[in-house]
């Protein structure tokens, strides 16, 4: 592979994409022995809070004024649904930022979304709302029962989802458009044996000078910040685990598609 330069400075080749991969995967390690502790410490008081406020209920069933009675009731609910919430970014950040063994496993693809767009969420509640299979995304949504099982390492598959939402987001800040008139859909189904998970915006597309590209290493169209390296790396993985990466423009955005094969009991490891 030819050597590629960046700013006349920096010489970037097949090379530094490695380094820079062993450099990422040893920070997520340490990242996660660090949050595996806190994630510990936070619970600790939360479990705790939750019990309290558990007896505080009974106690409120005692108080004779209906009117303070159900005032209360409502304040008690809303602290144990933030308490829900802490506890599912707690549990989101152990997941995903988890020292993972590198091997893979069978895992839940839809478990995976989430976990994603729990993470993404800060971000995205000022950007632009999502929706997930046609539901308003929020950090309580639960698709159920819903599981579609592969065969790879959890962490870099939530890489992905990462890598696609985080760009969509970033195209929306380079606009003006309304909050209210973006949206970012993302639709995840089960294709005979292809799991397919689809994200589509409505940001502006892809350029059409940049479509053959946006797949190579050090192509972007950001100004501020990144090489132009996620949808390299997200390709690799992708197909490293058998499976395909699309993107095109459709009504005004863009659309990528990700297929996987899917996984199941009968499969041999």
């Amino acid at each position: 592979m030819s050597e590629i330069k960046e700013d006349n400075t920096t010489t970037l080749n097949s090379s530094d994409i490695i380094k820079d991969e062993k450099i990422k995967n040893f920070s997520l390690v340490a990242i996660g022995k660090l949050a595996a502790g806190i994630t510990h410490e936070i619970n600790t008081p939360l479990t705790y809070a939750k019990g309290n406020l558990e007896m505080l209920m009974l106690d409120i069933e005692e108080v004779e004024n209906r009117e303070l009675k159900n005032s209360l009731r409502e304040s008690i609910k809303s602290t144990f649904d933030a308490i829900d919430r802490i506890a599912k970014i707690v549990e989101s950040v152990k997941e995903i930022s988890g020292e993972g063994s590198g091997k893979k496993e069978r895992i839940d693809v839809v478990r995976t979304l989430i976990l994603a767009l729990r993470m993404t969420h800060t971000r995205s509640k000022h950007v632009a709302p999502i929706f997930l299979n046609d539901l308003f995304f929020s950090l309580d949504l639960d698709l159920g029962e819903k599981q579609i099982w592969i065969y790879a390492q959890k962490q870099r598959i939530e890489q992905i989802w990462i890598v696609l939402i985080n760009n969509a987001l970033d195209e929306f800040l380079k606009g003006d458009s309304a909050y209210e008139n973006r949206y970012i859909k993302v639709n995840i189904s089960k294709e005979g044996s292809r799991c397919k998970v689809k994200i589509k915006d409505n940001a502006g597309g892809i350029k059409e000078d940049f479509k053959d590209r946006l797949f190579e290493p050090f192509s972007s169209t950001k100004t501020s910040k990144g090489i132009g390296i996620g949808l390299n790396i997200t390709h690799q993985i992708v197909t490293e685990y058998g499976g395909a990466i699309r993107a095109y423009n459709e009504n005004g955005g863009a659309v990528f598609e990700v297929e996987l094969p899917i996984f199941e009991d009968s499969h041999e490891i």
